[in-house]
């Protein structure tokens, strides 16, 4: 028996319009860290930033992304 589908079409619609709307300066260590498999760490030297800016950068994104869905 296939696994139950996480997220509906539109949801996942919804999702990749969220992360596209984001600036790029959030956008890209999201999908680098969240959608490519890179660490914090890989991420940040990258992009050439700080650990903790990733860090707070990922946060900020989720925050964004968890708003528009409320």
């Amino acid at each position: 028996e296939a696994a139950p589908e996480l997220t509906t079409p539109e949801e996942n619609t919804a999702l990749r319009d969220a992360i596209f709307a984001l600036p790029l300066s959030l956008r890209l260590p999201l999908l680098l860290h969240y959608m490519e498999g890179y660490s914090v760490k890989e991420t940040a030297r990258m992009l050439h930033l700080p650990e903790t800016t990733v860090h707070w950068r990922l946060h900020a994104a989720r925050k964004r992304i968890r708003d528009e869905w409320n």
